[in-house]
């Protein structure tokens, strides 16, 4: 029997695992909405064979992945340290990692769980620091990993060499806490800290389009709704919503919540071609942000309340022909060194809601540490 630490929050008990948790265990493993940022659901056997592995790193390690139980008595799923895989870039790094059934989520309880553990990590373990780990597009993890006081470490982010190239999992992402960082928290990391605003535009239009239309009809107001989208917008919803992804990856995240475009590209291209707003799909018209030299992690602030983060490069598709022919290539360039440049605008998720009107301020916040370029999305 291992003899695992037992530790309590307000609300929870970090605690070893029991037969009973092994049902449980695989009940949530097999929902596809608890395993949606995974390559797939988990059989039971596998779910006993990942209980025998992390009972066994509390053995060697003195620490693991604790069975999480309400104080109801409930299991709600796991919390803890783990050393990241062999095979990895971060391979032997303890890494601190979460996963919980769906009835306990909304509620703190991972973000509470995990500032234990991070306490339990540095205090008793004697760890120098901590790490977490996740895909790029997994959106609610990084929210968790911020609120514990982790900071993005943009170098280290990696290509998951298990996943298929293609795989809308494959990139992940790094975040990191140091002993130090966390002592000066005050052992209750919040959340982090934005870096200065970066620079200020406007919106100059806002549209939505309630059914699968390349364009989409200019309106008055649109309403962002956290982790879905433009309120009524054919595009909006947790997973992918745009066709063409949606038949490849019909489970994949929806990172693409949002398409919004610089209204200086339509200056652009009116001596050729005649678009204005809402024409090639964009829900937010911008003037004065250059979207697409933002770095990855850049959030914009979008009047009163909303905030958006920018995921990626629209790349450009051949729907654009279709609208007005030659229209493709005219969102297409060659930097100086050759490179291709997408113009067509750039996609978000929606971090919290709000509504957006035009004339309303843009603020751009830049993310800390290494800034790298947007990649298509």
């Amino acid at each position: 029997m291992v003899d695992v630490p037992r530790l309590t929050t307000d609300r929870l008990v970090l605690r070893g695992w029991t037969a009973p948790d092994r049902d449980a265990f695989a009940a949530m493993n097999a929902d596809p909405d608890v395993m949606r940022f995974f390559p797939a659901v988990q059989s039971r056997a596998e779910t006993d064979a990942l209980v025998d592995r992390i009972e066994a790193t509390f053995a060697s390690d003195g620490f693991g992945l604790w069975a999480l139980e309400s104080r109801g008595g409930q299991f709600v799923g796991f919390t803890g340290l783990v050393r990241a895989a062999d095979g990895l870039p971060v391979s032997g790094e303890v890494e601190v990692g979460w996963r919980l059934k769906r009835s306990a989520w909304g509620q703190g309880l991972a973000s509470e769980a995990a500032r234990e553990v991070l306490g339990y990590g540095f205090r008793t373990a004697g760890l120098d620091a901590i790490m977490s780990l996740t895909a790029q597009i997994n959106v609610p993890s990084w929210r968790v990993m911020e609120r514990l006081g982790m900071r993005r470490d943009r170098g280290a982010d990696f290509d998951h060499p298990r996943l298929a190239a293609d795989s809308p999992l494959r990139r992940h992402v790094v975040h990191r806490i140091s002993r130090d960082a966390w002592a000066a928290e005050g052992d209750v990391p919040g959340p982090r800290h934005p870096e200065p605003i970066a620079g200020r535009g406007g919106v100059e239009s806002v549209s939505l389009a309630r059914s699968h239309h390349f364009s989409k009809s200019v309106g008055d107001t649109i309403g962002l709704v956290a982790g879905i989208g433009v309120a009524g917008d054919a595009h909006a919803g947790v997973t992918v919503k745009h066709r063409s992804r949606r038949r490849k990856h019909p489970e994949a995240p929806n990172l693409r919540q949002v398409h919004l475009l610089h209204a200086e590209l339509l200056d652009e291209l009116r001596p050729t071609h005649q678009v204005g707003p809402g024409d090639l799909g964009e829900n937010v018209l911008t003037r004065g942000v250059d979207l697409l030299v933002l770095p990855e992690g850049a959030r914009l602030h979008l009047g009163d309340t909303a905030l958006v983060e920018v995921m990626g490069l629209r790349n450009p598709c051949l729907q654009l022909d279709r609208f007005s022919e030659g229209l493709m290539k005219a969102t297409l360039d060659r930097d100086a060194d050759g490179e291709l440049v997408r113009k067509a605008g750039v996609m978000g998720v929606v971090l919290v809601g709000g509504e957006v009107r035009p004339g309303d301020p843009v603020d751009v916040e830049l993310p800390p540490g290494e800034q790298l370029p947007l990649r298509p999305v």
